[in-house]
């Protein structure tokens, strides 16, 4: 089984620490792991503080912690936790709240990865004495080139092509070849203590709750105007904040279903259309150099949201004074959202990416 692992890394492996969340994916490349032989630690990266609270409501599940121990025990392997509460509160806890304050919908998890998970982690764990980390991520390396994984209703690579390349010499993802359904099985066949754990469906950083309970204790959120593209006064919302591109708004007495167009921060304001003003036929996004594999003119398949389906585009400007992209769509594509990011893709290898801008119009 190790000759359909990465050679490269696997073959000077002496140790590798699996970032285990308490979950049933990291749980399984824990135990795969093990199971080929090599000497493994498992790592809890606490975010919140669930080793302080004895509820661990904090976390991004109750119970996280508890089961990150229990599988570490039931595998019999050291268990260690990492207290990253403050870097993670700095680099995206706060800018998460203060995105939605400038009226742009942030990526966590992008973010997350490519500062935290992929990068300050690997040098923690190095100053332990370990040089590879493992994760459960569906997604596949094949060096330091970043692909989608087997199952592409579970992919993950969407949110890890902000992560540096060279991040990637050490890593392993054991679940690349997996089915999810394959991974559930596994886990039950060898009763793994997160065997039966439901998915988790949120970000983390909202720990169950909604959005509008999330930010109404970090931002201010006062009453404003919801109004039409031309201004007429629509409505009322609770904070600008709690609102999206593409997000539906239930308004009485409408004849035909609106979705929110634009958020104007300075204004106050939400900006409301029928479902066909929210699609667009391109957009334009901000890349970084070094993470930025695509050329202009090159026919790409692109991912605005990591739920969306890849839609086919072409590359069709590329700013490198400005770091400015713009896509064009073959087909209009559902309220690209700014903040969220824009995602290449070619024969299933991530190109890069970058963050969605405001549309033409908005500015």
């Amino acid at each position: 089984m190790k000759s359909t692992l990465r050679a490269g890394v696997y073959n000077q492996v002496k140790k590798v620490a699996v970032a285990l969340s308490g979950g049933v994916d990291s749980a399984t490349a824990l135990f795969l792991l093990k199971q080929q032989g090599y000497e493994v630690v498992a790592v809890f990266t606490d975010y919140f503080g669930c080793a302080e609270s004895s509820r661990e409501s904090s976390c991004c599940a109750p119970g996280a912690l508890s089961r990150a121990r229990a599988t570490a025990a039931f595998l019999d392997v050291p268990f260690y936790t990492l207290d990253l509460r403050k870097e993670f509160k700095e680099e995206v806890a706060d800018p998460f709240a203060d995105a939605y304050s400038r009226g742009i919908t942030p990526n966590p998890c992008v973010v997350c990865n490519s500062r935290l998970r992929f990068s300050l982690l690997p040098e923690k764990l190095k100053a332990m004495g370990i040089e590879v980390l493992a994760t459960g991520h569906y997604a596949a390396l094949k060096g330091t080139r970043l692909f989608r994984g087997a199952d592409k209703k579970k992919d993950q690579s969407y949110f890890l092509y902000r992560v540096r390349r060279e991040n990637f010499k050490k890593i392993i993802f054991p679940l690349a070849g997996m089915l999810k359904q394959e991974v559930r099985r596994m886990a039950r066949r060898e009763s793994l203590p997160s065997s039966e754990e439901a998915e988790s469906q949120d970000s983390c950083i909202l720990s169950g709750r909604t959005l509008q309970g999330y930010l109404k204790d970090k931002v201010k959120l006062r009453k404003g105007e919801i109004t039409d593209k031309e201004g007429a006064l629509l409505g009322e919302h609770c904070g600008y904040q709690n609102y999206t591109i593409g997000q539906g708004i239930g308004l009485g007495g409408m004849a035909k279903r609106l979705y929110v167009y634009r958020v104007v921060p300075d204004l106050n304001r939400v900006v409301a259309a029928e479902r066909k003003d929210i699609c667009r036929d391109s957009v334009e996004f901000r890349y970084e150099e070094e993470l930025f594999f695509a050329d202009e003119g090159m026919r790409v398949e692109a991912k605005l949201r990591s739920t969306q389906e890849p839609a086919d585009a072409v590359l069709e400007k590329v700013e490198s004074e400005r770091k400015i992209c713009k896509l064009r769509f073959r087909e209009p594509v559902w309220a690209p959202a700014p903040g969220q990011s824009a995602v290449l893709y070619r024969d299933d290898e991530v190109l890069g990416g970058g963050v969605i801008q405001p549309p033409f119009d908005a500015r």
